[in-house]
């Protein structure tokens, strides 16, 4: 699935690379009700929470008892407690209870943590209000679900969490720095994140090129992006103020993932090799939090 890129952040790059007079953040990922949510009805949700007396609770949407959820044509939702992802972890699709019903073959079930109690949010307000909104973001976050070489890495996972208004849910991009959430993104931050991965966008295509000094001690890390737009971008993107917008807007993104020693994008793994001595996994965090990062973007057609 290819990652839709907003051509709301296309603007903004232009606009503060100068050349329009305005700017408009853009809001985080919020469910609203959506003409196609009765699509999303059929979806069977299940919570997943721990007791207080630390024993797992497993709840489904009201009226839908666990043994009716058992069709095989029906995409499975599973929302995590907080209680839960701490205990026992972001489970992997092959990791859930052998008590839930089984996705359709070749689909992934769709998992999300929860700030809080899973079962108290599901029922707060209908899922066909915050359903498709999950969903759809699920997809976008599927490139990031593990590294190319099969093994794990901080996950980027939606969030959901109480907010105000008719939906009363809100769905949010969240970087887990192992078992908590480290960063919450929104949608301007996660295309960012997701042209540094590399990941194909509508629109433009990235690729990344990361480099080192290989120094633990005092490391310094260098992104060479190659940013190449779509026949739909702007002619305006292609130039070399949109380039140092886009970078500086990336440095910013990094720092923020540095302040929370968080590396969802790998760069440990990609630039392990040039590092001699132990390499252990928190030894990288600790340097990463003071690693000088100097992003480069090129753009091109």
């Amino acid at each position: 699935m290819r990652m839709t890129i907003s051509r709301q952040l296309l603007l903004i790059i232009a606009m503060a690379a100068g050349l329009t007079g305005c700017s408009k953040e853009s809001p985080s990922h919020e469910a609203a009700v959506r003409p196609e949510a009765a699509a999303h009805a059929s979806s069977q949700v299940i919570a997943l929470d721990v007791s207080e007396e630390g024993t797992m609770k497993l709840t489904s949407l009201p009226n839908r008892g666990i043994t009716a959820l058992s069709d095989a044509g029906t995409p499975l939702v599973v929302l995590l407690g907080s209680g839960f992802v701490r205990r026992h972890g972001t489970v992997p699709a092959y990791g859930l209870p052998r008590q839930l019903p089984q996705s359709p073959a070749g689909t992934r079930p769709v998992i999300a943590m929860v700030d809080g109690q899973a079962d108290l949010l599901m029922n707060r307000a209908p899922a066909a209000e915050w359903l498709p909104e999950l969903e759809r973001l699920a997809e976008e976050l599927a490139g990031f679900r593990q590294r190319r070489d099969g093994m794990k890495r901080d996950a980027v996972m939606p969030y959901l969490s109480r907010a105000g208004g008719a939906a009363g849910v809100q769905v949010q991009a969240a970087v887990l720095r192992g078992r908590e959430p480290a960063l919450l993104l929104n949608g301007q931050e996660l295309e960012l994140l997701a042209c540094l991965d590399g990941q194909a966008l509508e629109g433009m295509s990235c690729r990344t090129a990361w480099s080192s000094n290989g120094d633990l001690r005092a490391p310094v890390i260098n992104a060479s992006v190659t940013v190449t737009a779509g026949p739909g971008a702007p002619q305006a993107l292609r130039g070399p103020a949109a380039a140092d917008s886009m970078a500086q807007r990336m440095s910013v993104l990094l720092r923020s993932l540095q302040l929370q020693g968080a590396d969802p994008l790998d760069i440990g793994q990609t630039v392990r090799s040039l590092y001699r001595g132990a390499w252990t996994g928190e030894r990288w965090r600790t340097a990463l939090t003071r690693a000088s990062i100097e992003v480069r973007v090129h753009m091109s057609s």
